[in-house]
């Protein structure tokens, strides 16, 4: 598991990167014991030289993120994990997983900082890549996170528009008002109004 430390480290948060929402360090800890298959992944990232990530690594990394976010599901993907999570009425929007996309930026983030920079700081004048290719942009003088590849959702998925009608959507409705269909986070379950 030593071995494995450093890419745990950093993709749990550390300086350089960023945390996943209310889960820190001590439930990062107790997911990877929960789940000991995760090791392997952690070591081999901690050595990783490529921004390229492989499926299968990617797979199990979003295993243990759904995980993270819920303990006892049985979902092997951050996608259905989302929409499961999202749908619950307590839920809040930063209690669910990060999307695919914003979990292999935050990948390449974690290998760069594990591997390249912790893994040849004993090295006296290492030959590190550049940052850019590891899920940093330049912004003047300045590098920062490049979180995704997507667009943000509020404007690109109007899925997420609910109403709180109980039996018809009509009037003040903010599906009828959109002209969209109702789904599984309206009140109505989706059942009353169709466009």
């Amino acid at each position: 598991m030593a071995n494995g430390l450093p890419f745990f480290h950093a993709l749990s948060g550390c300086d350089t990167t960023s945390q996943f929402a209310n889960h820190g360090k001590k439930s990062a800890w107790a997911t990877s014991l929960a789940w000991p298959e995760i090791t392997e992944t952690f070591i081999a990232l901690s050595k990783q030289t490529s921004p390229e990530l492989p499926d299968n690594v990617m797979d199990k990394l979003e295993r243990y993120i759904v995980l993270l976010c819920s303990r006892t599901s049985d979902n092997e993907s951050v996608y259905s994990t989302r929409l499961s999570l999202f749908c619950q009425i307590s839920r809040l929007i930063d209690n669910i997983p990060p999307t695919r996309a914003v979990l292999e930026e935050h990948t390449r983030l974690s290998i760069y900082q594990a591997g390249l920079i912790w893994g040849h700081c004993l090295e006296k004048c290492p030959d590190v890549a550049t940052a850019s290719d590891w899920g940093w942009k330049v912004d003047g003088s300045k590098f920062k996170p490049k979180w995704t590849v997507l667009p943000v959702a509020e404007k690109a998925c109007l899925e997420l528009i609910s109403c709180k009608c109980m039996k018809s959507c009509r009037g003040n409705c903010k599906c009828y008002r959109a002209n969209s269909v109702c789904t599984a986070l309206c009140k109505c379950r989706g059942t009353c109004y169709v466009v």
